[in-house]
């Protein structure tokens, strides 16, 4: 894991272990290398030995911004082959209950009367939620401040007091607020409708075209790992993800499970690539920020 214990990428290796292991014949230890945005872990597994015994569990930031804010440690689309897409993960357009918009134009609306007085917050620069964020203001012309935070549950307590204006944020980490009747929802990031929050239209829909952009969380493996043991250690990970008991701890996390093959990986890899990297350009962002 190239973070911290915790997160959903810790625990979604956590809810796999068990069937991998079984289909695997072999235990599964979940080592911790956090560090330099998930740089230090992605780097420790490109580096280990080829033989399919040493997997990667990572997301998009790391394996598709990462790349493009710290070129000295770029490593994805080279040391790194793709096992399996393990998962999607959504995120929306949040803002306190307190705030008086009901939508994404009365958000742009107030930021273009009132330049230099709204501000958007993340977890971190260089995290999806972050970018995200300067995509919207690409798109929409509107003047806002990034206040990144040490993590998503900070950067939602400022949300909540007041201290940003709106953010984006993983379902699961709002869920509770938004139930609780603290947070409104203004648009969905997924290109499609949610079926946990079937009235949350998507951002084409909220009029801002051009915008959907699921994250996602995949498995990896040092780059000259044999074809086959990758095509094995992919059918390990497709069968897991296919355990009814697994489905439904995904879906508690607000996750939507992938599977597939590691072409489907490599494909969306690339894309988000090409995508960040064109933002972090035209936002002039540097990891230094």
């Amino acid at each position: 894991m190239p973070n911290s214990p915790g997160g959903s990428g810790d625990v979604i290796a956590r809810l796999l272990s068990t069937d991998l292991a079984k289909d695997l014949g072999v235990s599964v230890v979940i080592e911790y290398k956090p560090g330099a945005s998930g740089a230090i872990g992605a780097q420790f597994v490109a580096r280990a030995k080829p033989d399919g015994y040493t997997l990667l569990v990572s997301s998009t930031g790391p394996m598709t911004i990462v790349p493009s804010l710290r070129p000295n440690v770029a490593h994805t689309e080279t040391s790194l082959s793709p096992v399996v897409k393990i998962a999607n993960s959504h995120t929306v357009l949040a803002i306190s209950a307190k705030k008086p918009w009901r939508t994404i134009q009365d958000l742009v609306a107030t930021a273009k009367a009132s330049p230099g007085t709204m501000s958007f917050g993340s977890g971190g620069t260089g995290t999806v939620l972050h970018l995200q964020g300067e995509l919207l203001k690409l798109r929409t012309g509107m003047d806002a401040v990034h206040v990144p935070y040490k993590g998503d549950a900070p950067a939602v307590s400022a949300l909540l007091g007041g201290q940003v204006s709106w953010m984006f944020i993983p379902t699961q980490a709002v869920a509770a607020q938004v139930q609780a009747g603290n947070v409104r929802i203004l648009a969905t990031a997924s290109p499609k409708r949610l079926k946990s929050m079937p009235d949350v239209p998507t951002m084409a829909e909220a009029g801002v075209k051009d915008f959907a952009s699921d994250a996602w969380f995949g498995a990896y493996v040092p780059a000259k790992t044999p074809a086959a043991v990758v095509a094995r250690l992919n059918a390990a990970f497709d069968k897991a993800l296919k355990d009814p008991e697994v489905i439904k701890r995904f879906e508690k996390l607000g996750l939507d499970p992938a599977g597939g093959k590691p072409g489907d990986l490599m494909s969306a890899q690339h894309a988000d690539t090409i995508r960040w990297k064109e933002v972090i350009q035209n936002a002039h962002i540097s990891s230094q920020e």
